[in-house]
């Protein structure tokens, strides 16, 4: 959304600014209007979710505002759907054992990286294309 505008780039600039994709973020997302006012750059961004997830950088400290803005990442919805296809292959709605059965693994949460990383490690799968 090229003009997308919730926020005011004051609010943005006082707070740790967090994106899915900083690119695409300042070109399309809340961070644009931001950067349009002259009250941010993309310098001003404090991490993308995928780095916080993965502990590279801080999330939260303390009781400080933060934004995050998030446009959308196709590779990301489709490491999302992988990994909840994985999880839900063989089981049959409203049949048991439930979900968190033992004698079904429980796999860990996906990591999200950035975008390219993604990119290169996902697949298209018939599945997800036809869902």
């Amino acid at each position: 959304q090229p003009t997308k505008n919730e926020l005011p780039p004051s609010v943005m600039s006082k707070a740790k600014y967090v994106t899915d994709i900083t690119a695409q973020c300042s070109r399309v997302g809340e961070l644009r209007s931001a950067i349009e006012a002259g009250v941010m750059t993309a310098d001003d961004v404090h991490a993308e979710i995928g780095q916080i997830i993965n502990g590279e950088k801080p999330g939260r400290i303390g009781n400080e505002l933060i934004v995050c803005d998030l446009t959308g990442t196709g590779a990301q919805d489709a490491a999302i759907g992988s990994y909840v296809m994985k999880v839900l292959d063989g089981v049959v709605p409203g049949g048991t054992p439930p979900l968190n059965a033992a004698n079904k693994p429980r796999l860990p949460a996906p990591k999200l990286y950035d975008y390219d990383t993604i990119k290169s490690s996902v697949a298209p799968s018939r599945e997800l294309t036809e869902a």
